[in-house]
């Protein structure tokens, strides 16, 4: 039937974004910061990106047509994930000087230089008018787990992202998915939503973890401002 049609094209389509995505220099690939670990510099998989985008794409038309931005976009894969699913201008931001140079040259290698474009900033002192696209329509990121040298840093993010744009699309641990739920959307008056849950891997690039690989369940969140009357 119908359904079975949408989940048929949503899969070719998450494949074909995929592949893309898999061509993108990293921090660690690069070489460039073994110790991106710090900032909680973990790089979205590319079949993470292209799942949760697609998801998005294909549920809520959040991304063809839309004007996104990725706060804490590291190297950029949701964002050029972002523009390869139809985004007509996408922004990435992050504090990491050399996460921006390996951006820019990614968006160069997929020729997507007059849709994506970069910001250096530190997101803890974001405002919505440093962001040099108007009236952004959505956020899509994968902020630090504010864990260990961070603590709290993901609150800040969304805190931000809801000042940007009146939706946001987020990566949390599974273990924190109450206190966003239950606490943070009382906090900041907004409707939280898990909508997906995926194993994300954490390889030995993080010094915290002494396995070689570690695993962790993440949900994808939807944040949404809750309309004032």
């Amino acid at each position: 039937g119908v359904h079975a049609y949408i989940m048929s094209a949503c899969r070719m389509r998450q494949k074909n974004v995929e592949s893309f995505l898999q061509r993108l220099e990293t921090l660690q690939s690069s070489g460039i910061r073994p110790d991106a670990w710090k900032l909680e510099q973990y790089t979205t998989p590319p079949h993470i990106a292209a799942s949760i985008l697609t998801y998005i794409q294909t549920y809520y038309g959040d991304i063809e047509g839309k004007r996104v931005a990725d706060l804490g976009c590291g190297c950029g894969v949701l964002s050029i994930g972002c523009a390869l699913l139809g985004a007509t201008q996408v922004i990435g931001v992050d504090i990491d000087k050399c996460s921006i140079d390996v951006m820019i040259e990614n968006v160069r290698e997929m020729e997507l230089e007059g849709v994506v474009a970069t910001k250096q900033a530190d997101i803890t002192n974001l405002n919505a008018s440093d962001i040099p696209v108007e009236h952004i329509d959505v956020v899509v990121m994968n902020p630090p787990f504010g864990t260990k040298l961070n603590n709290g840093i993901d609150r800040v993010f969304i805190e931000k992202a809801l000042k940007i744009a009146p939706v946001v699309y987020s990566l949390h641990k599974s273990t924190t998915r109450d206190y966003w739920v239950q606490k943070v959307s009382k906090d900041l008056s907004c409707t939280v939503s898990p909508l997906m849950s995926v194993l994300f891997n954490i390889d030995s690039q993080c010094k915290f973890h002494r396995k070689e690989s570690k695993d962790i369940e993440v949900d994808l969140l939807k944040f949404e401002r809750k309309m004032t009357i």
